[in-house]
């Protein structure tokens, strides 16, 4: 994955210099942002190490497209480029795979049997249970709380029931965004 990206930011990097902010940015946005979004649902249990290694990538990224030296503040680049970071996007989209199961757009069996409500686990009327939430699996490593079953079920319990109850696809964007950005 990293190899394609470093590959597409160096050829960026060779004409930075003849083309502006916007078409740096776009070719940003169309040659690495579909690398970086790739299963990244399914690459949120790997090591912290390497999540902050792929950071640094977009971090970096960012100093290509605007030009900015070492010291410059990552946040600020963020948001001079309406970027979100890669942590953002990926609880994002977690999210938003969680709602889209939730409203019976997953039907995947395998999916299915990885998420249970608290309403199946016992009949009594609970707090819990009247918000939606899922059971999170019991781990006892840390690898094991960043398994998709236990991360998607803890992501989706801690989303506001606002959000939890868009109605749309494009409702549960807006909302989360308005939400949990400080990008506006």
């Amino acid at each position: 994955m990293i190899s394609p990206i470093l590959s597409s930011l160096g050829a960026i990097g060779r004409v930075r210099r003849f083309i502006t902010k916007d078409i740096a940015l776009n070719l940003y946005k169309s040659l690495v942002v579909p690398y970086l979004d790739y299963a990244a649902i399914i690459y949120q249990h790997t090591s912290l190490e390497n999540l902050a290694r792929v950071q640094m990538i977009q971090n970096n990224a960012c100093r290509l497209i605007t030009r900015n030296g070492k010291y410059a503040s990552v946040l600020g680049m963020h948001i001079e480029l309406n970027l979100r970071m890669l942590v953002d996007r990926r609880l994002f989209q977690v999210s938003m795979f969680m709602y889209k199961f939730v409203k019976g757009d997953i039907t995947d069996r395998n999916i299915q049997d990885m998420f249970r409500t608290l309403e199946l686990q016992h009949g009594r009327n609970t707090r819990a249970q009247s918000r939606n939430d899922f059971i999170v699996p019991i781990c006892r490593t840390r690898m094991g709380e960043r398994a998709f079953s236990v991360y998607g079920a803890k992501t989706w319990n801690r989303l506001l029931l606002e959000i939890r109850g868009s109605n749309t696809t494009d409702t549960f964007t807006r909302r989360y965004w308005l939400t949990y950005s400080d990008i506006t």
